[in-house]
């Protein structure tokens, strides 16, 4: 059986797995192919966590695993006369948000190869992932932020040691400050990095044990980068290939109405339509998804689609989840909105499963201000 490697999506130039690189030499991205055919492939270890699918996560050496416990989040049944829904409590994690599964591979990967520094860009969760596996893995990291990123965001990052680097005007600003210091630095980007991928795929994995092989028909994320969304459409294909599954969910990308690139596809220039203004979900407000051509074939091949959903849609998941004990970030909680709306619009005969992907403690001063405001009670 062939040995896992890195495989640029572009010129398809394939790289060892300890190859210290994070782009291809041509400027492509890099993914990571594995040759899965049967189900004698599907093996689990002792370990805990997402851990147990160590067998089929691809590392330079397994002997170099950073962990902080992080994996198997529980699935909740949420449901009134008007929905039945199943929730991934991806909000569970060490650091609070789904990114932990990302950044407990990733990190790993850069142990094995031997990496003492990193730097990362970030609107917050995937920083606050990062810079707390760099610290267990004794890693130097900065982690750039926009000036704008939430108070309790950068205090969680600082607390794990990281230098901070504020950086004034967008997310894309913040993410080209990044770029440029990663010519000279390795590059741990929860997007550009192809081990980050290989965390994010444990959802499919875990959904798919936890449901007993009788996988939802539809899974509903939100998407900015398409961290999560890409990884449950990775862990799927796996399946599917493994011959676990007979067909992947039909995968619905979720995009705030007022920043949603993926709906209005044009990778060329950015639109009136695109941006409207900020929205309260800035997770995910990303313009220019730096891998949108593959969410958007990972959406046709499922029969999927992207929908958008209404900042006061936001808030009215977000009012829901708090009357059912579950205290989401805004960001978080669209998901849950794109899920609503995709029962007013198509119909309940589906089995859906979205995610709780950050806490609510990671927005603290922005769930207070809906609460000065009476918009959440």
């Amino acid at each position: 059986m062939m040995k896992p490697v890195l495989i640029c999506g572009q010129c398809k130039t394939k790289f060892p797995l300890d190859f210290p690189i994070w782009k291809c030499n041509c400027g492509g991205m890099l993914d990571i192919s594995m040759e899965l055919t049967d189900k004698n492939q599907w093996k689990t270890s002792k370990l805990p966590g997402l851990w147990r699918y160590l067998p089929l996560i691809p590392l330079p050496d397994n002997e170099c695993i950073v962990t902080l416990g992080e994996g198997l989040t529980p699935i909740t049944h949420f449901s009134d006369k008007n929905y039945d829904i199943l929730i991934k409590q991806e909000q569970l994690f060490p650091t609070g948000s789904y990114k932990d599964r990302g950044a407990a591979v990733m990190v790993s990967a850069i142990k094995a190869l031997g990496i003492d520094s990193v730097v990362e860009d970030s609107s917050g969760n995937a920083g606050c992932a990062i810079a707390a596996y760099c610290a267990r893995a004794k890693v130097e990291c900065s982690i750039y932020v926009p000036s704008s990123t939430s108070p309790a965001k950068l205090m969680q990052i600082a607390s794990y040691g990281a230098r901070i680097v504020k950086v004034d005007g967008t997310r894309e600003d913040t993410a080209r400050a990044a770029w440029e210091a990663a010519q000279t630095a390795y590059y741990a980007s929860h997007s550009w990095n192809p081990f980050f991928f290989q965390g994010t795929k444990t959802f499919a994995y875990e959904i798919w044990e936890q449901t007993e092989g009788n996988v939802p028909d539809v899974i509903i994320l939100p998407v900015g980068n398409g961290t999560l969304f890409l990884g449950a459409y990775f862990g799927f294909w796996e399946l599917l290939s493994m011959g676990l599954i007979q067909k992947i969910p039909r995968l619905v990308g979720v995009q705030a109405s007022r920043c949603a690139p993926l709906f209005h596809w044009d990778e060329h220039m950015v639109s009136e339509e695109i941006i409207k203004g900020p929205t309260i979900a800035e997770g995910i407000a990303i313009v220019k998804p730096v891998r949108g051509k593959q969410i958007l074939e990972a959406v046709h091949e499922t029969n999927g689609l992207i929908i958008t959903v209404e900042e006061e849609e936001i808030v009215g998941a977000l009012q829901i989840a708090v009357n059912h004990g579950f205290f989401v970030e805004p960001t978080g909680i669209v998901g849950l909105a794109g899920a609503l709306r995709y029962f007013r619009e198509y119909g309940q005969s589906e089995t859906v499963l979205t995610a709780f992907t950050g806490h609510g403690l990671k927005s603290p001063e922005k769930i207070q201000s809906l609460l000065d405001h009476g918009l959440v009670l």
